[in-house]
């Protein structure tokens, strides 16, 4: 019945809720069968209201989250809320107060895992509900700072929150990006990981920030440039770092540093031309010093035209 309401993908998802609940749940239990049906259907939605079904799995849902006997499942009760207000999209507004309070506290859990699948559905949940998650975003950026600092999978999804929270709030975000940005860097300079993961990921999310780089552009631009010049950096992370560059002066005012782009990229065609692996590297770096760098020395270039950015 649950399912009803949810779609085929949410109903699977309220199923193996309902199973936990009356399955794993002795501590849940304990309560009554009165005070259990006071608390699921004592509201005013009847069951031909369209929000009824998604009301009682959430209640379901977020009442095994609250029972620490039940910790084995929260991974999966998680999953579960992420997909439902994921198929809900904006209609899930309405529980994010009594949804949110429940995420961020497992975000603080000592479990590892259950702390990677929160901050993975938090970032999707922010995706979906975009400004409506403002009132929440003290904590949000708390959680991603905590986590930004050590390389794991958590830091990767952190890089997505933060992504997801620019997108979403645009330029009421750029406030919060001073703090952010240093620690962002720090990942380029620090990660020593083979395939550069959390490298890429913080390249992505500087070219979500779009204008609200234009004033730490003296922070961002060196330290991409040293990931286009490291040797040993993977060539697809070496070309995503060349095509932010190229991206960035397509869009911003990067004239101030127009002298170092030129002489950066420079070395790294003259570096790659006799490397066959890094053929794609040395395309991608002729159109940056080639067609960007006239775009930034030249404001009439039809380089600083958005419309040629797409064409790179």
């Amino acid at each position: 019945a649950l399912g009803l309401g949810l779609g085929a993908g949410t109903g699977v998802a309220a199923g193996a809720a309902g199973a936990l609940v009356l399955g794993g749940g002795v501590g849940a239990a304990r309560r009554s069968l009165e005070e259990e049906e006071e608390e699921e259907l004592g509201s005013s939605l009847g069951p031909s209201h369209e929000d009824f079904y998604p009301t009682v799995t959430l209640r379901a849902l977020t009442r095994v989250l609250r029972d620490a006997s039940l910790l084995a499942y929260h991974g999966q009760v998680i999953a579960a809320i992420g997909t439902i207000l994921q198929s809900l999209r904006l209609k899930c507004v309405p529980y994010l107060p009594a949804v949110m309070p429940l995420l961020l506290q497992a975000s603080r859990s000592g479990e590892e895992y259950l702390r990677e699948v929160v901050v993975l559905h938090l970032a999707q949940l922010v995706g979906t509900v975009q400004q409506h998650v403002r009132v929440y975003l003290p904590s949000l950026l708390a959680l991603a700072r905590e986590h930004l600092r050590a390389p794991s999978r958590i830091q990767i999804h952190c890089i997505q929150l933060v992504e997801q929270l620019a997108i979403a709030l645009n330029d009421e975000f750029r406030e919060h990006l001073s703090p952010l940005i240093p620690q962002l860097l720090a990942i380029l300079h620090a990660d020593r990981s083979e395939r550069r993961l959390p490298s890429r990921r913080v390249l992505h999310a500087l070219d979500t920030f779009g204008h609200n780089l234009q004033p730490r552009l003296y922070l961002v631009v060196p330290a991409v440039l040293r990931l286009c010049e490291h040797a040993e950096a993977p060539p697809r992370a070496r070309r995503h770092a060349v095509r932010l560059l190229g991206r960035l002066c397509a869009r911003l005012d990067l004239r101030d540093f127009a002298s170092r782009l030129v002489h950066s990229l420079s070395r790294v065609l003259a570096a790659s031309a006799h490397v066959a692996e890094l053929h794609g590297l040395q395309q991608v770096g002729s159109i940056a010093v080639g067609g960007d760098a006239d775009a930034i020395t030249n404001p009439m270039h039809p380089g600083c035209n958005p419309t040629c950015a797409s064409r790179r």
